[in-house]
């Protein structure tokens, strides 16, 4: 009895210690998910930043822009002010989903016209 109850008191104390290693594992997958999404479809390459001229029109620029923005800047941005009355767009400056670069790039409209683009 002595024996089973040690080789059962094993296995419960492997299970114990398996339950935290499992979930680190699942908020990672998690994570690197959301991570991979977000950059697919937040990131502007640097290449098609370029090609953006200010005065052009939302609709002009729809093929080149991303799918999705950034709703804001990480506070350890600094960003020039933004034009009077602009609405402005961040996306994520990427050439792939490696590069770890904190560059953005900011693009204000003002009446669906693109009046400023900035590196931040």
């Amino acid at each position: 009895a002595l024996l089973r109850t040690r080789a059962r008191l094993r296995g419960d104390a492997r299970r114990a210690a398996l339950l935290p290693v499992l979930l680190g594992v699942a908020i990672a997958a998690l994570l690197t998910g959301l991570y991979v999404a977000t950059s697919a479809t937040t990131s502007l390459a640097p290449g098609d930043y370029g090609r953006v001229r200010l005065g052009e029109t939302r609709a002009e620029l729809e093929a080149v822009l991303p799918a999705r923005r950034i709703g804001e800047p990480p506070p350890t941005l600094t960003e020039p002010a933004a034009p009077p009355g602009a609405a402005c767009e961040y996306y994520r400056a990427s050439e792939g989903l490696f590069d770890l670069t904190g560059t953005m790039y900011r693009l204000c409209f003002t009446d669906d016209v693109l009046v400023t683009k900035d590196r931040l």
